[in-house]
């Protein structure tokens, strides 16, 4: 049996090394403003860099140089060959002789793991999700993985002959979201919920909204090191690692095709390590120097609305002239970040040329194309799903909200489904994070079986202000009807209401009827505007909702003068 290293760690790598380049990593992308995390994640394959990553990390939690350290490995079971179960059975223990705590995640295929197409990408949006749900169920603050500074060189050298951008030359980022886990509440983002209202009143009370916030990151503390140095410290403290022989097969991904011309020496001069650090160096400052342009012109730019509640920003951006010198391409970013604050889409589904370039024409004219003084003559517009109304008596003001809905593509969620382990939270229409429970409300027998009911969340739309009129009338609850009238001129004027969420109880279809179609919808609540539209006195059963607004760049909110709702953020 190897003897492990215990005390102190022998090798080209040091502790107070690592610790630097993990703060380092940390502090790289400025939107996540977070102090360094305490409950860490370690994705451990069993190769040479994530068990140095994990050695490191347990001479780290020894050290006492991070306060209340934990430390908890990961293993994925791919189950794509015999031997990957006993594999896995190898590599913790391995960890278990590390005094590392360790847990097997085993892939569960929804077909034959052999006939899937696309097998590595699948088999990645597969790891990564349980991944993501095994550090939501140890708390994990973050998950370290080891790549490392060959990983970044090989990665780039295949971006740059698929023609990446800047932005994908500048390498594997040290500090991003976890990857593959959008709409997975506690993963993506996360937040403690506050109740703007419940079915409990005929209109309850309004209250701050909360904002979501962003859930698990992933770091990798190791890029500035060569996978040479890696594998020595795992040799110099007699730390067992494998070597997968997949991965030098070139036959198999392009990233292997890159490693094999990189070992046998037949890659050009230009595309060498120095040449492609250099690259990647030359592409970071770049970034940061276009990201701090951006940020100079986001200052110039100033919130007049936010209302979550809704998924609206009015904003009044700067004259022409404090922008006429500027690049387009910086113009485009600056308006992404800021239409992302209520997109209807992941962060950067659409990439900026295929849209936001056109709208900057509108939003930020050049002196020769400048708007009236009164504002009047600007067409609305949609871009990215993002609908843009001119705000009229300011030429320089935009009101950004959802597009309305296109016809038959209304996004609808049942709630009586929940996901597992995620406490009943869904993705509405990646704004609104939703969950509701219906329950008796004088005990059971006192109602119909709520089993046969099912709580579905979708859009208001035109044709349902009529039949909620006549549903309050027959709950003799007209002035429900007519206060609804008043919220919604005064919440959300013109189509915007018809992209707000809507919380109807449907009775489930059943296989033993002749239609097979359930019952009408019974509207109970407008959640985000905590407008409840049934009178519960008169009604045997009871509606619990709660909702959060989607995890916005509070940092942008912030350079536009907005402050009330970032700093809830920041606590949360």
């Amino acid at each position: 049996m190897a003897h492990f290293v215990r005390d102190g760690l022998r090798g080209p790598i040091t502790v107070t090394q690592f610790l630097q380049n993990f703060q380092q990593a940390w502090r790289s992308n400025p939107r996540f403003e977070r102090q360094m995390p305490r409950r860490l994640g370690i994705a451990v394959s069993g190769g040479a860099d994530s068990m140095a990553l994990t050695v490191l990390c347990k001479q780290l939690e020894k050290s006492k140089l991070l306060h209340d350290m934990y430390i908890k490995g990961f293993i994925v079971d791919h189950k794509a060959r015999e031997e990957s179960s006993r594999e896995a059975e190898r590599v913790a223990g391995w960890l278990k002789q590390l005094d590392v705590e360790s847990e097997i995640l085993p892939l569960e295929w929804s077909e034959d793991v052999h006939s899937v197409t696309a097998f590595e990408t699948l088999a990645r949006r597969l790891r990564f999700q349980a991944l993501g749900r095994a550090c939501r169920r140890n708390r994990i603050e973050a998950l370290l993985t080891g790549h490392h500074r060959d990983d970044n060189v090989e990665t780039t050298i295949w971006r740059l002959a698929c023609g990446a951008p800047v932005s994908g030359l500048a390498g594997i980022p040290a500090m991003a979201r976890m990857p593959e886990c959008h709409g997975m509440f506690g993963v993506s983002e996360v937040a403690t919920p506050r109740r703007p209202g419940s079915a409990r009143e005929s209109r309850s009370k309004s209250s701050t909204p909360s904002l979501a916030h962003t859930g698990l990151v992933i770091c990798r503390p190791l890029l500035e090191f060569p996978k040479a140095d890696l594998e020595q410290l795992c040799r110099d403290n007699d730390i067992p690692f494998v070597s997968d022989p997949t991965n030098f097969d070139p036959t198999l991904t392009p990233r292997n095709a890159v490693r094999a011309m990189r070992r046998s020496g037949r890659l050009p001069r230009a595309l060498e390590e120095p040449s492609i650090t250099s690259l990647i160096s030359s592409s970071q400052s770049r970034l940061r120097a276009v990201t701090n342009e951006s940020n100079t012109l986001l200052s110039k730019c100033r919130v007049l609305e936010f209302s979550p509640a809704v998924g609206s920003l009015t904003v009044e951006f700067p004259p022409a002239s404090s922008y006429s010198s500027l690049h387009s391409d910086i113009l485009a970013l600056t308006l992404r970040r800021i239409t992302e604050v209520v997109a209807p889409q992941p962060e950067n589904h659409f990439p900026a040329q295929a849209y936001l370039f056109a709208a900057t024409n509108h939003v930020f004219p050049r002196e020769n194309n400048l708007p009236s003084s009164s504002g009047k003559g600007r067409p609305p517009f949609t871009a990215g799903d993002v609908m843009f109304r001119p705000i009229e008596d300011n030429p320089n003001a935009w009101n950004l909200s959802r597009q309305p809905y296109r016809r038959h593509r209304q996004p609808e969620i049942n709630l009586s489904e929940p996901e597992p382990d995620s406490w009943g939270w869904k993705l509405w229409d990646n704004r609104f994070w939703m969950r509701a429970r219906l329950r008796s409300r004088f005990g059971p027998g006192s109602a119909p079986d709520l089993d046969d009911y099912e709580l579905i969340v979708r859009p208001l739309q035109p044709e349902d202000l009529k039949p909620i009129a006549t549903q309050t009338r027959e709950n003799r609850a007209g002035f429900i009807a007519a206060e609804l009238k008043r919220t919604l001129a005064r919440e959300a004027p013109g189509l915007i209401r018809f992209t707000l969420p809507l919380l109807v109880m449907r009775r489930r279809r059943r296989t033993d009827e002749v239609d097979n179609v359930g019952g009408e919808d019974t509207y109970l609540a407008l959640p985000t505007l905590g407008f409840n539209l049934y009178v519960p006195r008169r009604s045997p059963y009871q509606v619990d909702y709660e909702w959060m607004y989607k995890a916005v760049d509070h940092s942008v909110l912030r350079m536009m003068g907005l402050d009330s709702y970032t700093e809830e953020h920041k606590r949360l």
